[in-house]
């Protein structure tokens, strides 16, 4: 894998891709840039907090879901559907510009009752262990 070779070869990488949040740990990321961290930070901070617990069944099992909520991403576009989101979470960003849409009116419903479905709502609000002991 070329972002393990290079963190061998001495660079410093932002990993890239929450979908492999877990396999980027396991390839000895340290830095993380995305998307859905703006707000599935929690789920992540929980998959980090098993990982360092060498929980790794309990990682996957958290990894899955958010890969579960990857798929909900792609209906209307990862732009379009984070700037939902964020909105269902109460930070209005505004539209998307064009040539993007945004997600409004039944889509909107229908995207909010596929993220509960889905368990979103939970992932977002939950505290890793270490999060809750302050470490």
């Amino acid at each position: 894998m070329d972002f393990r070779l290079s963190l061998a070869d001495g660079f410093q990488m932002l990993f890239a891709r929450e979908r492999l949040f877990l396999d980027g740990l396991l390839n000895g990321a340290e830095g993380f840039v995305g998307l859905t961290y703006n707000f599935l930070l929690p789920a992540y901070r929980a998959i980090l907090a098993d990982w360092t617990r060498q929980d790794l069944a309990a990682a996957r099992m958290r990894q899955d879901a958010v890969m579960r909520l990857y798929r909900i991403l792609g209906v209307h576009g990862p732009i379009e559907t984070g700037k939902a989101i964020m909105a269902l979470l109460g930070m209005e960003l505004g539209p998307c510009r064009p040539p993007l849409r945004s997600v409004e009116g039944p889509d909107r419903t229908a995207l909010n009752e596929a993220l509960a479905r889905a368990g979103f709502f939970e992932l977002a609000r939950h505290r890793s262990q270490s999060a809750e002991t302050g470490g």
